[in-house]
Formats: structure tokens, C-alpha cells, sequence
């Protein structure tokens, strides 16, 4: 899809079960309150789009709770990173945010996502939500700006190997 933004109706891509990558150079706007873009593309691998605004950025939505097979997910701009953004993309090995207006990730954003290793956002993260990174393959973390840590946010880990914190940071849940 070329630059610009684009309305798209909430399932125009729905049941294409063979495609693979999905990119949009665009900004997405949705015609309907349903934004189940892409339910039921079983095959698709590589999402990568210039930017989701807090009214679509829930990719189960966009989805409609079917992420079966998607290992790279690239977000150019996100206003933020809501509760369950990738909630239990199983096969998600990796995301990258280019631009974060709001440092901070959302409750059980990356819960159950045990394939993801790589967490690349351009921003210092000031706050991790509950259970935002539970049982996923993070193996390190930058904390440096870190102000908030939410109860088991990174519970169930075991490949976290390195994990930052500011020299200012006094608490944890």
C-alpha cells in the first residue's frame, strides 16, 4: 500500500489464508468499528506498517485473534503500547517501534508471546505493565528510564539474562 492514509473496511483482507507479508507505507484508517483486517490469515509471517493509532493498535483486533503464524511485526510510529497489543502471538519472535509517543508498556502487552527475543523500540521505556513480558524469550532489557515495574512483568522468563535499572529506581511491586 503507497504513503499516505488509506480507509480500509474493518475485514477487507479477511480469509486470505495465503498471504505471507502485509506492508503499509500508509496510515491506516478504519471505516468500521470492526478492525479485523487480516482474521483469518493463517500464513502470514511479516507485518510491518508506518503507524497505528490508539484507536486500531490492538493487533488481536486487527487479527480477530488469530495471529497463527506471525514472527515480525515492524511499527514505524504507535502512540502507545496498550494492555495485550501481542497477546499470545505465540510464533512473534520480534517487534520494532520506530517512534513511541508513550513510553510505556501496556498489561500482558507481549503476555505468552514465548517465541519473542527481540523488543526494539526507540524510546527509553518508563514503565512496564503488569505481566507485559510474561512467558517470552526477552533476553535483556533496558531499564535505564525506568520509573514503574509492574507485578510479574517479566515473570516466567528463563532466557532473560541482563536487565538495566536507573540508579534512581527505588521500587518494585
Amino acid at each position: 500500500i503507497e504513503t499516505g492514509v488509506i480507509t480500509v473496511s474493518g475485514d477487507a483482507f479477511t480469509g486470505c489464508t495465503g498471504l505471507k507479508s502485509f506492508s503499509a507505507a500508509s496510515d491506516l484508517a478504519f471505516s468500521t468499528a470492526r478492525h479485523d483486517l487480516l482474521r483469518d490469515c493463517a500464513s502470514l509471517e511479516k507485518l510491518s506498517v508506518r503507524s497505528l493509532t490508539k484507536e486500531n493498535n490492538y493487533l488481536n483486533g486487527l487479527f480477530g485473534g488469530r495471529a497463527q503464524a506471525l514472527t515480525e511485526l515492524k511499527i514505524g510510529r504507535l502512540d502507545e503500547i496498550p494492555e495485550q497489543l501481542c497477546a499470545n502471538i505465540v510464533t512473534l519472535e520480534s517487534i520494532t517501534v520506530g517512534e513511541l509517543a508513550t513510553p510505556v508498556v501496556g498489561d500482558r502487552a507481549f503476555i505468552n508471546c514465548s517465541a519473542l527475543k527481540t523488543f526494539d523500540v526507540n524510546a527509553k521505556i518508563i514503565g512496564v505493565g503488569a505481566e507485559a513480558f510474561r512467558n517470552t524469550a526477552i533476553e535483556s532489557f533496558d531499564g535505564e528510564k525506568l520509573e514503574y515495574l509492574g507485578n510479574g512483568a517479566f515473570a516466567a522468563n528463563p532466557s532473560l539474562k541482563t536487565f538495566t535499572f536507573n540508579e534512581n529506581f527505588t521500587a518494585v511491586p
